[in-house]
């Protein structure tokens, strides 16, 4: 019963997230680049019930359980469930430039911050920890843009103030605060 909700759950929550990401990588790559996510999961990929999801545990369960035995471990559950990851038709594990992973990553947590907007009106603080670094012009722009009015704290080994309006800078070097002259 607990597999069947954990499995509805996190079923629902990745189609949302995927919807939502998709579009965010769409309008980063100008439209050249199609991210999908597909929740893999030891029963149906359809969309079930949680009844329906029960049963299907239970088979596999089932069906395994001298496997399970066997290795002394779980071999199957929402534990081992998995989410696939792919652009533009590939997976992106193993397809995926450094660029476009990054990419992907900022794709995913923008649409985290707009499922949370959605759900409760507002949208959380965005930490982006270094991902200036392996994104062009064009994508760090959208990202400017993206959050533009948002409280978003972006580190950064390289200047970042050409690409952010409306920003606080604070500069450190060697673990001390440098005064900005802006």
């Amino acid at each position: 019963e607990y597999s069947a909700g954990i499995y509805i759950e996190r079923k629902k929550y990745t189609d949302e997230l995927s919807r939502y990401a998709r579009e965010h990588l769409l309008e980063l790559s100008l439209g050249e680049e199609e991210l999908s996510l597909v929740y893999k999961s030891d029963i149906s990929s359809g969309t079930l019930s949680k009844d329906e999801a029960i049963l299907e545990y239970k088979e596999v369960y089932r069906r395994n359980i001298e496997r399970e035995r066997a290795a002394g471990t779980s071999l199957f559950g929402p534990q081992r469930d998995d989410i696939i990851i792919n652009i533009s038709g590939h997976e992106a594990r193993s397809f995926a430039s450094q660029g476009q992973q990054r990419s992907i990553v900022l794709s995913m947590k923008l649409g985290e911050g707009d499922i949370i907007h959605s759900r409760f009106g507002e949208y959380p603080v965005y930490l982006f920890d270094d991902v200036l670094s392996e994104l062009d012009d064009e994508r760090r722009a959208y990202l400017a843009g993206k959050t533009d009015n948002l409280q978003t704290v972006i580190t950064s080994c390289e200047g970042a103030e050409r690409h952010l309006k409306n920003i606080n800078v604070i500069i450190a070097e060697g673990g001390t605060y440098v005064p900005s002259h802006r």
